[in-house]
């Protein structure tokens, strides 16, 4: 399987979160209890609609003007 960026993401907040790692600004925000159930719906998200061709097709394309260059 391969790793989206939102369980990358999630791995990050959560050890943070547990003191695991020490996050520096500004990335200690990942570790907010907020950003962490804003990432975990977004993961529930990606791996409903990987599953939809028609609805990842159409992820895929609204991706397109979100993604980073």
């Amino acid at each position: 399987m391969s790793r989206c960026p939102s369980q990358i993401v999630l791995a990050i907040s959560v050890l943070g979160r547990l003191g695991v790692i020490t996050l520096k600004e500004p990335f200690d925000l990942l570790a907010h209890p907020v950003v962490i159930v804003v990432t975990v719906v977004l993961l529930l998200i990606e791996l409903f609609v990987d599953k939809r061709p028609a609805i990842d097709h159409l992820n895929d394309v609204l991706q397109t003007f979100i993604r980073p260059a």
